[in-house]
């Protein structure tokens, strides 16, 4: 079909060039260019000159369609003329305006022959009704039949210039006729019609006097810009406007009229939804002036990709599709997904200094399965979701996949539900002093046993719960499921603390400290058995907000800890105003210290940092006696990682710090791995 198509939209337009030549040559005979009103047709021309140059772009159907005013001067024209001097006018103004505007020689080709196939019938209705001329003809007497006839004309030159370009859509995209002509008209009408019925107020005025034409002209111009001031309001009511690429809406609007216009025929497209890895922590840490710029980057560098045909919207937030038609198979559109994947990894250094940022991008091919616009953009967000997920940059929605995904709207209509149906519970990592090796501490850890997804890490869902409503609940539910093991385990002679994930929506809500100070006084624990740990990025913005919080926080003797520290855009010297007592290292970090000298040494200036500010410190990811040692000998104060355990339940917690306190050497550092004690508890 696709050979097919590059065969005959070619052959469609040396038919059209060929028709257009015959249809003028058939009229043409000596003296036919001897014009009746000279002054007023050249005028005309002129004006329909001015019409091409400076169209009006209508964004309904396709980014490609104009109206112009010439119809207006062309019908104009015919009711003064013979039908060949509208005809030769037309289409010598339509090649001029091309060619100043730099188009395609088959698309000037097209365009002249169109208009001039479209004028001709239209005068060609005139000619043999014998109403051509009638109106500058004192002879002659206006009736009926006249304004019959032209108006006729006018519907027979706006339809054949609809049927012709329907046509050439067709043999380009399988698109239905009857309903691309439907849709083309209507988006055509309101203005094309206001138009053409101007005509023969121009030529009464013109005929009248010359000076009266101005006033007449004044009205097609109130008309033009009526017409702008509409199209400029559906524009804006359909487009982003930030990054000027189409709304949710109108994207879905536009997906179900190519889906419409197809009948079912149309099995070449794609539709892609991406959305930019980690955008919330440069809006958090840089500000939303420079997350606004990087959005308009990113739909700079999705629309230089863009295909003929190919449309994109922002659907909101960081998160964009893209209609990709006329894809020759799976892997082409996977292909054309990764070019952009590539494209939009490229640092953002419009601000002066470099951001980088990834995106995760689905693809979701059109199928029996994937014909409406919400099974497709499903479909798609179902496939980013998984990329997002596995981190693969990339990936194509299958039949076999869409039953084990769910997508992000899915996953957070479910997760509003989860704590109430049980599935959200919570697993505990033990922490260790570095030189002695005594567990101090648990941190709690949430987890997520879907009922068909199976076990769901926090990394997974809690994004999408931060962005929502649900992240309160799900903080209660930690904080109050820990202290209350917490609670159970001192009672049994274990002097511990337990340490919590806390998002910037907590810190950002002023009745936090109340809810923690409530729920220490329910279970009995003292606030100096709690850690509340934030990521750096969440105290950048808001930051009165939180300090105060903070404050109130630490006096309830609650510690306040830096999570993942060094994977941020903060510094120590940024938080040393907050009333901090501890960071923590990110894995990134100590995973190859011992092989790794870049890590070492940005493992080493944290712990230098940290120890001059009075901070403890805490590795995390700890998996080798190696890494142990020399964590030792860095100074770092705590460690937490494989090494000691891996994360378990709370009921099997107990068992393990017994069996741990049994096998620990009394020396200050262990001297093998513990592995096994884990696979025991």
């Amino acid at each position: 079909m696709a050979a097919a198509k590059k065969v005959l939209l070619p052959a469609y337009v040396v038919v059209a060039v060929i028709s257009a030549a015959a249809a003028t040559a058939l009229q043409y005979h000596p003296g036919i260019f001897r014009l009746a009103n000279p002054a007023i047709t050249i005028t005309f021309a002129v004006l329909m000159l001015a019409g091409e140059l400076f169209p009006l772009r209508w964004l309904r159907l396709d980014e490609g369609g104009e109206i112009t005013a010439s119809w207006a001067f062309a019908l104009a024209i015919l009711l003064l003329e013979r039908p060949i001097v509208a005809v030769v006018a037309i289409a010598g103004t339509s090649l001029a305006a091309d060619l100043l505007h730099r188009r395609r020689l088959s698309r000037i080709a097209f365009n002249a022959s169109q208009l001039a196939l479209s004028v001709s019938a239209a005068g060609w209705l005139l000619e043999i009704s014998h109403q051509r001329g009638v109106l500058v003809d004192p002879q002659r007497t206006l009736g009926p039949k006249w304004l019959l006839m032209v108006v006729l004309a006018g519907v027979c030159l706006l339809v054949v210039n609809r049927l012709m370009l329907c046509v050439a859509q067709v043999l380009d995209g399988e698109i239905s006729l009857i309903g691309m002509l439907k849709q083309g008209l209507a988006a055509e009408s309101r203005t094309d019609f206001a138009l053409l019925a101007l005509a023969p107020s121009l030529v009464a005025s013109a005929m009248r006097s010359i000076v009266l034409l101005p006033l007449a002209l004044l009205t097609a111009f109130v008309i033009h810009r009526v017409a702008r001031r509409a199209l400029g309001h559906e524009h804006h009511a359909t487009h982003d406007s930030l990054t000027d690429l189409y709304n949710r809406r109108a994207f879905v609007d536009r997906l179900d009229t190519m889906l419409s216009l197809t009948d079912g025929m149309r099995r070449d497209a794609a539709v892609l939804v991406l959305d930019l890895d980690g955008f919330k922590s440069v809006n958090d840490t840089l500000g939303h002036h420079i997350g606004d710029q990087i959005l308009v980057e990113v739909a700079a560098r999705l629309t230089a990709l863009h295909r003929p045909g190919q449309i994109s919207a922002r659907l909101g937030g960081d998160e964009f599709a893209t209609l990709l038609p006329h894809v020759d198979s799976y892997a082409d559109a996977v292909a054309w997904a990764r070019a952009l994947h590539a494209a939009l990894a490229e640092p953002y250094t419009s601000f002066g200094f470099p951001v980088q940022l990834t995106a995760s991008i689905g693809v979701a091919m059109m199928s029996e399965d994937n014909d409406t616009p919400g099974t497709l953009l499903r479909a798609a967000d179902i496939a980013m979701y998984s990329a997002k997920r596995n981190s693969l940059g990339v990936q194509l929605q299958t039949r076999q996949a869409a039953g084990l995904e769910l997508s992000r709207l899915d996953l957070i209509a479910e997760l509003s539900g989860a704590i109430e149906r049980d599935e959200l519970f919570v697993e505990y990592q033990p922490q260790a002093a570095t030189d002695s090796g005594v567990v101090f501490g648990l941190e709690a850890l949430v987890r997520w046993q879907h009922p068909t997804l199976g076990l769901i890490e926090p990394s997974e869902f809690m994004p999408l719960a931060e962005q929502t409503e649900l992240m309160q609940p799900i903080t209660r539910f930690v904080l109050r499921r820990a202290l209350t093991d917490l609670a159970g385990w001192r009672a049994r002679g274990w002097n511990l603390r337990v340490a919590i994930n806390v998002s910037a929506q907590n810190l950002h809500n002023l009745d936090f400290p109340a809810l923690v100070e409530r729920v220490l006084e329910e279970v009995g624990v003292p606030g100096t058995a709690l850690e509340l740990e934030i990521t750096e990025n969440a105290v950048m913005t808001q930051r009165e907000i939180i300090r105060s919080v903070l404050r109130q926080l630490r006096e309830l003797g609650t510690r306040i800890v830096i999570d993942d520290f060094g994977t941020g855009y903060s510094s120590l010297a940024n938080m040393r105003h907050l009333p901090l007592d501890g960071v923590k290292i990110d894995r990134s970090f100590v995973r190859d210290l011992d092989t790794d000298h870049d890590d070492l040494v940005i493992v080493s200036s944290i712990i230098e940092l940290a120890r001059n500010l009075h901070l403890e410190t805490t590795a995390e990811g700890v998996e080798g006696l190696a890494a142990w040692e020399r964590l030792a000998d860095l100074g770092c104060t705590n460690v937490q990682g494989y090494m000691l355990a891996k994360p378990m339940p709370a009921q099997l917690v107990f068992g393990w710090l017994q069996r741990y306190q049994n096998e620990r050497p009394v020396d200050r550092r262990p001297e093998r791995p513990r592995l096994h004690l884990v696979n025991g508890a």
